[in-house]
């Protein structure tokens, strides 16, 4: 399984490898400051759309880092919590429910209930609220991942004896478990297939190292789907498969 950073074209192997590419981009970042005066974002973008989030905090450096991928795709959602976690001050996540196109904002109305780690948590903590309907940018990072030529194709598939999906379908799987009890603690995690509406190979200057982009639509929006290139070639047209782990960003 590919890491999550070398989904975004960013193959770092151990620490020695982190603070080096770190010393390279530190300065090309920007600040994104928070309400305390002693914590901060560093936010690198690494002009294909790969980015990195980076904890600062002024007595002890940097704390953290988590990857994103800013794309196109687009999710209107009705946040039903917000996560954070107490051992990792600076993460958290939105737990919502996508809303579909005649979805209304009542609690019974939905497409499913989805979770995502948000890389800025600390910034829009305060901004966006329970009951709040928003517009999410999701980045799908692959961890396992099956390409399929055309619908048809997926649809005539067996897929080896695994489930067959809708072409387009979004299990929220790391809210379930597979007997469908709920699980705990909730991952940002989901199964996803879908049709590839746009597919590039992108290469990332600073490692040399290149990724699939994808622009997938899915069961309740589209996602932005980042891929190792051992997973493709991927075209537009083909239908994918995975499990994924979910980082997004409020838009609107």
């Amino acid at each position: 399984m590919a890491s999550h950073f070398e989904s975004i074209g960013i193959p770092l192997q151990n620490e020695q490898e982190y603070d080096e590419f770190l010393d390279r981009i530190y300065p090309q970042a920007s600040v994104a400051s928070l309400p305390a005066p002693d914590e901060r974002y560093i936010v690198w973008s690494s002009g294909v759309g790969a980015t990195l989030w980076i904890q600062q905090k002024a007595n002890q450096g940097i704390v953290g880092m988590n990857p994103h991928f800013e794309g196109e795709g687009r999710v209107v959602a009705r946040i039903t919590a917000l996560l954070e976690d107490d051992q990792r001050p600076f993460d958290g996540s939105i737990h919502a429910w996508a809303l579909g196109e005649g979805d209304s904002d009542s609690p019974e109305d939905g497409c499913y209930p989805f979770l995502v780690d948000v890389p800025d948590f600390q910034r829009i903590k305060e901004t966006v609220t329970s009951g709040q309907t928003v517009t999410l940018q999701v980045a799908a990072f692959a961890h396992e991942l099956d390409v399929f030529a055309s619908e048809a194709a997926y649809e005539n598939s067996n897929n080896e004896g695994k489930p067959q999906f809708a072409t387009r379908s979004f299990i929220p799987s790391g809210l379930f478990t597979p007997g469908g009890e709920e699980s705990g603690p909730p991952q940002a995690h989901a199964i996803i297939t879908g049709v590839v509406l746009k597919a590039q190979r992108r290469t990332v200057a600073e490692t040399g190292a290149s990724f699939y982009a994808l622009l997938v639509e899915t069961y309740g929006g589209t996602f932005d789907m980042v891929v190792a290139p051992e997973f493709g070639p991927i075209l537009a047209g083909n239908v994918v498969q995975g499990q994924f782990w979910l980082s997004g960003r409020v838009t609107e």
